[in-house]
């Protein structure tokens, strides 16, 4: 109950802190398909269940498709070159739920041999038979089939807008073996022809442009794309429909791109001109990640679609990604919030076009990497490049969301095994975007972010249009930054679930500072907990906003001496960029939270985690925590007010009396009266990006901690007003 009382004194009475200011042709002819059978999930020890063999590799494909989006069913033939290395009668390959209608083998020498298909697993691994041995060496293989078109998005979709049907794909993880027969996997790339036949007029679009047109029937036209670059099967991209096309300005040529890339927009039928914001904003991001990968952009042409009820944010597939419709259609006038969620997930989504697509991971067990570096470069490639609307944080925003979820004892690590294809779809969660992007940007800064990029671009170079493990990404970072010892520091982050607490400890030897750094598992239960990691931890003396060297922490403490530096507070986290939470002593939290507006916005993030998380434990006093609560949402930017009021509303539902909680909660709210009245109730002309966000935390938390009748009448009317300029007079 002293706590209870505490907390409810201080929230009154703490001085006020000074405030500083995201068709199948209709007319085909369609022969009548042999159903392939299909096995019940089998439990034969010899079907390929994960990855399948080494001995049957593909090399070329060449897909030709007839689409009408008006039918239920699509059918097409598929024809892949392969190289057998050793003789072969039978092989696996990916199917699932198709119709094949024959199977045949075309030898070097033009011999054709006949044979069969089979789904032998309801995941859709199928098995090809021959009616004699194939030799060793490269063979094409054609396969008839047909499939229906799926209505959920997934595989090659058919979807309604406004009772227009349009086919779109969607082919990641595993879904390009419900579309055609292949070898659905991240470590085949191949270069594909594609030819699509469908009604004339309807929009085709694929990874590539159109070589030629022709006219096959009345009204049905056949369209041959280029050959693609070598690519996964999950990368290739199909649209077929009534879209709008919209020509953007191409991306000029560049010093790495000799010629200007073609850009444009495919969006449902009467939205094309809502996506040339996403045009005009689309060649300064190229810019910046060309720049930043020292590497033009791979591809010939860059489409954005959005296709109907798309629901992923967005899909890289190469050269044509496709987007989620609020992510890349912004109307005129389109809210801050609104401009951020396109520039971060549009940054994410082109980021990928390089690592991802360029260089694409072997097996699923890499995704994490896929995923987390196009989460990290995409936030950095956005804040470069719209450097008003405040997106410099988002990783470390992120990566804070995650941790208290790491620190659960049902949390799995980062880099997980994939046996079976059933484990392909635990690969994607918050883990291995979130987690995944803060452990690349604590090594970049451990590292240097110039040399980190050196041993980006060193990568990019030895494999692109190729395959490249996590060994192999970590290979070319020790090499650009001759520190082999990052490899072994990386993978103890990537190889164990959770997450370090960093223990900090100082004491004053004359005028000198003596500072020991020790860990622990953050959140553990039991002192028996041996996991360790081995922890870049970067510091900064708050008096003097110095870096200090950072120090690499394992099992063992570290201990250094800093001359002249008693009692100068130090920032245990430099830049918020340490995927760890910290504690120190009592004396010391008192410090910090004193010196919290001397701190960057990140470092404020990070420190009030590690503050509240400390405050739980019994390492820092009410006192302490609420005077870090309140420096920081008196004085913070939009996202530090969010989360110390977050943290204050938490404190105030949870360990405040309900007697008391009325009284608390205004006297809390008073805190934010200064900062409101600067930044106004209503947004000004010209305004930057983060005073409306931050208005907009203030605002909110105004009223949810003390149901500002004053500040919700001021709301009020300014809805109306604004209902008024979206229905007219009458609203």
């Amino acid at each position: 109950m002293r706590l209870l009382a505490c907390l409810i004194l201080l929230f009154a009475v703490l001085p006020l802190a000074a405030c500083d200011s995201g068709p199948q042709a209709k007319t085909e002819r369609r022969a009548k398909p042999v159903t392939a059978r299909v096995a019940a999930a089998s439990t034969a020890t010899d079907i390929p269940l994960g990855q399948l063999p080494g001995h049957v590799e593909p090399l070329h494909y060449k897909l030709d498709l007839s689409i009408n989006p008006d039918q239920r069913r699509y059918e097409g033939t598929v024809e892949i070159e392969i190289d057998i290395k050793a003789p072969k009668r039978e092989f696996y390959l990916h199917g699932k739920d198709l119709q094949v209608s024959k199977v045949t083998a075309r030898l070097p020498d033009h011999t054709q041999v006949n044979g069969t298909y089979r789904q032998v697993d309801q995941s859709g691994v199928a098995r090809l038979n021959f009616d004699q041995q194939l030799p060793t060496g490269r063979i094409n293989v054609l396969i008839p089939f047909s499939a229906a078109f799926e209505t959920s998005p997934d595989a090659l979709t058919a979807m309604t807008d406004n009772g227009i049907r349009y086919v779109w794909s969607q082919f990641e993880e595993i879904s390009a073996r419900r579309a055609f027969p292949c070898f659905d996997e991240p470590r085949f790339k191949t270069p594909f022809d594609i030819s699509i036949t469908t009604i004339d007029h309807e929009a085709v679009i694929s990874n590539t442009l159109p070589v030629s047109q022709e006219k096959v029937a009345d009204g049905v036209v056949k369209t041959t794309f280029a050959t693609t670059a070598p690519l996964p099967t999950y990368l290739v991209a199909i649209a077929v429909g009534p879209y709008d096309v919209v020509e953007g300005k191409p991306a000029p040529a560049t010093k790495l791109r000799q010629l200007p890339l073609p850009l444009r927009a495919i969006t449902v039928n009467g939205k094309g001109d809502r996506a040339r914001y996403a045009l005009a904003a689309t060649p300064a991001l190229l810019d910046t990640l060309e720049t930043y990968f020292a590497a033009p952009f791979p591809y010939p042409k860059l489409d954005l679609i959005a296709p109907p009820n798309f629901v992923a944010g967005g899909m890289e597939n190469a050269g044509a990604i496709t987007y989620t419709e609020r992510g890349i259609l912004l109307a005129p006038g389109a809210t801050a919030s609104q401009r951020r969620y396109f520039e971060a997930l549009h940054a994410h989504e082109v980021a990928h076009q390089w690592f991802g697509d360029l260089v694409t991971p072997v097996w699923w067990n890499d995704i994490w990497l896929n995923e987390a570096f196009a989460s990290w470069a995409g936030n950095k490639a956005a804040a470069q490049t719209w450097p008003t609307d405040e997106l410099d944080r988002e990783t470390l925003r992120d990566a804070l969301d995650v941790m208290d979820r790491d620190a659960l004892a049902s949390a799995r690590s980062i880099r997980q095994p994939i046996k079976n294809n059933g484990d392909i779809f635990n690969a994607f969660d918050g883990l291995t975007y979130n987690k995944g992007a803060a452990v690349l940007q604590m090594f970049e800064t451990y590292m240097g972010a110039d040399i980190f990029r050196e041993g980006v671009r060193l990568h990019m170079r030895k494999f692109a249009h190729g395959n490249a493990t996590t060994d192999d990404f970590m290979t070319s970072l020790a090499e650009a930054s001759r520190k082999p010892e990052i490899t072994a520091a990386i993978d103890s982050f990537l190889d164990q679930p959770g997450l370090p607490l960093v223990h900090l400890e100082t004491t004053c030897t004359g005028k000198d500072l003596d500072v020991k750094l020790s860990q622990s598992p953050y959140g553990a239960k039991s002192a028996s907990d041996e996991r360790r990691w081995t922890v870049p931890v970067c510091m900064r003396e708050l008096g003097q906003s110095r870096p200090l060297p950072c120090s690499l922490l394992g099992d063992k403490p570290v201990t250094f001496t800093i001359r002249k530096m008693c009692g100068v507070p130090l920032m245990p986290n430099l830049n918020g960029t340490g995927y760890y939470r910290f504690t120190t002593s009592q004396k010391d939290w008192s410090a910090l939270a004193g010196a919290m507006t001397k701190m960057k916005p990140a470092e404020q993030l990070s420190t009030l985690h590690a503050l509240r998380a400390a405050f739980r434990a019994g390492d820092a006093d009410a006192a302490t925590y609420v005077a870090g609560l309140r420096a920081a949402a008196t004085s913070g930017t939009w996202d530090v007010v969010d989360l110390a009021t977050t943290f204050l509303s938490d404190a105030l539902g949870n360990l405040v009396p309900a007697s008391s909680e009325r009284d608390a909660r205004q006297a809390a709210a008073k805190w934010l009266d200064r900062p409101m009245s600067k930044v106004g109730v209503l947004t000004r002309p010209g305004e930057r990006v983060s005073v409306t966000l931050l208005r907009s935390s203030l605002s909110r938390w105004a009223v949810r901690l003390a149901n500002d009748h004053q500040a919700l009448a001021a709301f009020a009317a300014s809805g109306q007003a604004t209902l008024k300029t979206l229905t007219g007079p009458q609203a």
